[in-house]
Parts: structure tokens; sequence; C-alpha cells
């Protein structure tokens, strides 16, 4: 909603999600860095500047804090700048391809995810990969179609073996918004707060959002997103 003001914008702060999974990469409280920007033309551009961002960070850590990290890991933490985008029914034929995979339609499952980032470290060193136009019934309402062909304009970025952050383009007027909350069975008159703002203009944006306990986990390569977290909630831990 602060897009039309400040066109880029970006916030930090937990997210709560009664989430039906009990493994070692969900929470039910996690901290999340989101960001959303304007008048841009497709998921590329939040791709790349995604790409910027965590060379950036990634490079702040290597220099500040390498000693910390060679307790966790044997290489620098690498460049993003490189890393590949690959489409969602490109993986799908080079796991198929590659590992026999036939069962996958809608998204990706954890094995996927370790073998793209396996598929992509041997084609680039870096064990990386943006995957682009998952289908549109698996991803959000708001997001923006991708042609016509049922696809979404929607990525994940998978790092080490691990999806560690969501984004893409959104639908940025109310006719879209209420058109596509239609297609889910859902009224929009529940979201009339939220679909009003949209009458007042609001540019064609995207954004994404990285889970930061993920994100750590895959830095100092922990097997548990627990242990990237003081005090983890999931299913059957509320405290302390």
């Amino acid at each position: 909603m602060a897009l039309p003001a400040f066109e880029r914008v970006f916030e930090t702060g937990h997210v709560y999600r009664a989430e039906p999974h009990a493994s070692s990469r969900h929470l039910t409280e996690y901290y999340s860095l989101d960001l959303e920007f304007g008048f841009i033309d497709g998921p590329e551009e939040v791709i790349q500047l995604e790409k910027e961002l965590l060379s950036w960070i990634f490079e702040q850590l290597n220099q500040h804090h390498g000693d910390t990290l060679k307790l966790y890991r044997s290489t620098p933490l690498p460049s993003m700048l490189e890393v590949p985008v690959w489409d969602f029914g490109d993986c799908l034929d080079m796991l198929e391809r590659e590992y026999g995979t036939s069962h996958l339609r809608d998204d990706l499952d954890p094995q996927a995810e370790r073998q793209l980032c396996a598929l992509a470290e041997a084609a680039t060193g870096v064990p990386a990969v943006f995957v682009l136009g998952f289908p549109a019934t698996s991803r959000p309402f708001y997001t923006a179609p991708r042609g016509d062909s049922g696809a979404a304009q929607s990525f994940d970025l998978l790092f080490a073996g691990l999806e560690i952050t969501t984004g893409g383009l959104r639908l940025h007027k109310r006719e879209a918004l209420e058109t596509s909350l239609r297609r889910r069975g859902v009224d929009p008159s529940g979201f009339e707060d939220h679909l009003r703002m949209f009458e007042l203009g609001m540019p064609p944006h995207g954004g994404l959002a990285i889970g930061l306990e993920r994100l750590t986990a895959q830095i100092l390569g922990l097997q548990n997103v627990r242990e990237a977290v003081l005090y983890p909630r999931d299913r059957y831990r509320l405290s302390p």
C-alpha cells in the first residue's frame, strides 16, 4: 500500500503460519525480509535485484565475519550475480531426464530442490537457481499471469538445496484481483479494505520475501532451520 507514495518499500518482521508440516525446514513463526517496488515490467527485475542484494550481503559476511564462517563452511559465500534462471517446465524436464522424476506437476518437492541446486552447481559452480513460471494454481491470488499457458509470473530461489525466497510480479488492478479471487472460489467482499486501495492507483509492481532463518541455515550449512532461531516455534513447541 505504500508503493504509490514511496515506489520502493521494505519491511522486516515476524510471520505466523498454521504450518501443517513438521519438518527440518518449516516453522510456525519465522522472520521475513520483504521488499516491493513499483513501475517494473516483469519478475526478471525482481530477480536481478535479489541477485545484487544477496551478493552484497554475502560479500559483507565474507569480509567482516569470515572467521566465523570458516567454522561452518569450507569456502566463502559465492557471488549470486550469475545464478541461472530456469523455467519451471524446463526444470521438470531436467529432473525427469537426469533423475527419472515424473511425479511433479504444480510444485517442487524437497528432493527436487536439492537436485536442481546440484545441477546448477555443476553448470555454474554455485548451488543456486531461480525457478520461474510456476503454475498459477500453486501461487497466491495476487500473482500476475505469465502469458496464456496457466503459468504465473512467480519465482522461487533455491539455495544450497532449499527454497529461501518466493517472489514475482503482482496484479495491480482491482478488476483483475477480483477475478482471481472468484476463480479460487473466494468472495472478494471479504477483501474490500485491501481492494479499495487499488482504485486510487497502483503501479505495476513486484517483490519478494526471504525467510531469514532458512537463509541463515543455508549460509552456515545447518541441518535444521530450528538451529537458526533462538526460540523456535513449530507444531509442538510454544514455550519458552
